[in-house]
């Protein structure tokens, strides 16, 4: 009976959650290597990534942005401290146009990364 308890304690006290977190499109890097500066129209770029997620005006120049961010964390409780384990990548990508052509672009990407905490 004791035991029975005990493992039911245990049991209670055990636990895990999982949070996905996702915005925006994921970029086609091969479709972001065939951008052309000075050739690449804006209509060529909606083609190929869509409605930006952003765009701006700054001293006269045209800013398309487009960003995917995407984090998963999984939190495990092991009866007195709480394992959480969190990965996250994001892909960013700024143009600028003028005259409805891309004058000059960005490309960022962070790559997956896993974060580990214990936490009392």
């Amino acid at each position: 009976m004791k035991a029975l308890l005990i493992s039911i304690a245990v049991f209670a006290l055990a636990g895990c959650a999982t949070a996905n977190y996702e915005t925006g499109n994921r970029l086609n890097k091969s479709q972001v290597e065939n951008i052309k500066e000075s050739q690449t129209t804006k209509a060529e770029i909606a083609a190929m990534f869509g409605a930006p997620s952003s765009t701006s005006i700054s001293n006269g120049i045209e800013v398309w942005l487009y960003q995917y961010i995407k984090t998963t964390s999984h939190a495990q409780n092991k009866i007195f401290v709480m394992d959480v384990k969190t990965t996250s990548e994001s892909q960013m990508l700024t143009l600028k146009f003028e005259e409805d052509v891309v004058t000059s672009y960005t490309y960022t990407e962070t790559p997956s990364a896993n974060v580990r905490s214990n936490q009392p």
